[in-house]
């Protein structure tokens, strides 16, 4: 189950920071990388494969901002990993993102041997020049990405997404894929307008905040939900109204006893059906 959650994780992992027994240190995390590292050069694979999971478990708690050469060794042990298993193409990306991070980067031969694949497929990831989603500014503190204060977040390479506060607070640390959601956060009124009135790409979805967003999403839920209690209610009555036929029904109409409460099963489940997701849906509007 701890290796079902941790992969999940490494598809997008979100945190903040109440949810940790304790925020971790830039200079613990750089300790838990090169540790890492180690594992890969000296061909321990398993533990190598196992110490990259728990890394992605230890990213979201992270006590401090992350610098850009953070970031990208992140991405790269990210990748390193992949190809191993190998999952060329999203190796492929979290290269890309490490080269945007480090450009000028190369690996040790200690890490990685002269003319070893990754090398090559390092080498051909793009540095630079993606397309981008912009992102809402934040009513205070910074957005980081990869280690950088921007509101530009990349759209086709994963991204280590950081939430800093006015106070200098690590309040949300997220690794998301291409296709995850940005976290939310507060919001700047200014940006309001500006982000709900474009059409979001995956990657810009979250980036309003639950506070902004959902605002829009609210009326339709509420909406669905009470024309499901409205549509149940009415398979109740049409129930009751079968009930009615059979009770009238007279003595030896067997056939009509039969249909009227076959009609009166389909619209009494009908109805609890449709009360039960419109509960649902209708409590969504006030949950979200």
């Amino acid at each position: 189950m701890r290796l079902i959650a941790t992969l999940a994780l490494l598809q997008s992992t979100t945190a903040f920071a109440g949810e940790c027994p304790e925020p971790i240190s830039s200079s613990a995390w750089n300790d838990r990388v090169t540790s890492t590292e180690a594992l890969y050069s000296a061909f321990e694979f398993d533990q190598f494969r196992t110490s990259v999971q728990e890394l992605a478990l230890d990213l979201p708690c992270l006590g401090e901002a992350l610098a850009p050469s953070q970031a990208a060794r992140y991405h790269r042990v990210v990748g390193i990993d992949l190809f191993i298993r190998r999952r060329t193409e999203p190796a492929a990306q979290s290269f890309a993102a490490a080269r945007s991070a480090e450009p000028d980067f190369n690996f040790s031969t200690e890490l990685i041997p002269e003319e070893h694949a990754i090398r090559d497929l390092y080498a051909s990831a793009p540095s630079s020049g993606g397309a981008v989603d912009a992102l809402a500014a934040p009513l205070s503190g910074v957005i980081r990405i990869d280690g950088s204060e921007t509101l530009e977040r990349p759209r086709s390479t994963p991204t280590i997404f950081q939430y800093i506060d006015a106070d200098g607070a690590t309040q949300t640390t997220s690794y998301l894929v291409p296709t995850a959601i940005t976290p939310s956060y507060p919001v700047a009124p200014a940006a309001t307008d500006a982000v709900t009135s474009s059409t979001p790409g995956p990657a810009a979805v979250g980036t309003t905040g639950d506070e902004v967003l959902l605002k829009k999403k609210k009326p339709t839920l509420l909406i669905a939900g009470s024309a499901m209690l409205l549509a149940g209610t009415a398979s109740a009555a049409g129930a009751l109204a079968q009930n009615g036929v059979m009770k009238g029904a007279q003595v030896g109409e067997v056939e009509k006893v039969d249909k009227a409460f076959a009609r009166q099963q389909v619209f009494g489940y009908s109805a609890y059906g449709l009360w039960g997701l419109g509960a649902l849906t209708a409590g969504a509007h006030f949950v979200f």
